[in-house]
């Protein structure tokens, strides 16, 4: 666009407000306000659950139609001991299944200053804000060599946030793959900081905002 003097001035922008922006980053999956967070097992690791269930999934199934299909009828000592039969296989089978649920319907996110935590039944929510917050570590089991390397303990962290008369949501910061993203860590910072608390709730939560920003930052090392 030109101006009656000849300079030239920038143009509408795409809505028509001013001129156009930089196009955004990298777009959230979820709606505005929503974050999705890195942890938690990934894609593989769900295939990976799946088939490792079937056989344990299959086999009880298949031992109680077994035993289903063989029942006598009218119900007596026999036919009751072999509804007994029933009962370890379909425990190993509730099990089983309870662990698979838990691993494909596993999902964490922050939602403002709500963190939403949604396990095999349940979807545990806090208010970060709110909340008495705190970071804990345990011991990674699973890697011998590397515990080994490091001296016999690599811990991995965990955020525990529990709101007055609330249930503990525990969180944990990370997995194989390492601590989740800087701006994952820094938006949980933010929303524990937004809140206003007073004695010895408000201390710990400023620690823990700021360790929380320490690492997605580098600066504390040797966990996961």
């Amino acid at each position: 666009m030109t101006s009656p003097d000849g300079a030239r001035r920038p143009g509408p922008g795409r809505h028509g407000h001013g001129p156009a922006s930089r196009s955004p980053g990298k777009a959230s999956a979820d709606r505005p306000g929503r974050m999705g967070l890195s942890t938690g097992p990934g894609a593989g690791r769900k295939v990976f659950a799946v088939l490792l269930s079937v056989p344990f999934l299959g086999l009880p199934l298949l031992a109680i139609s077994l035993v289903v299909e063989n029942a006598e009828r009218p119900i007596d000592r026999s036919s009751l001991a072999s509804w007994l039969l029933v009962v370890p296989p379909a425990m190993i089978m509730t099990v089983f299944l309870v662990a698979l649920l838990g691993v494909l319907r596993f999902r964490a996110r922050l939602e403002g200053n709500v963190l939403e935590v949604r396990g095999a039944f349940t979807t545990r929510r806090v208010d970060l804000s709110r909340a008495r917050v705190w970071l804990d570590s345990f011991p990674d089991r699973s890697r011998a060599r590397d515990r080994r390397s490091a001296g016999g303990r690599i811990p991995h962290l965990c955020l525990y946030a529990q709101e007055r008369g609330g249930r503990k949501v525990p969180l944990r910061l990370g997995g194989r793959r390492g601590l989740l993203p800087p701006h994952e860590l820094a938006a949980m910072a933010d929303a524990v900081d937004s809140g206003h608390r007073i004695g010895p709730e408000a201390e710990a939560a400023s620690r823990t905002a700021l360790l929380l920003r320490r690492l997605g930052t580098g600066h504390v090392t040797g966990l996961r």
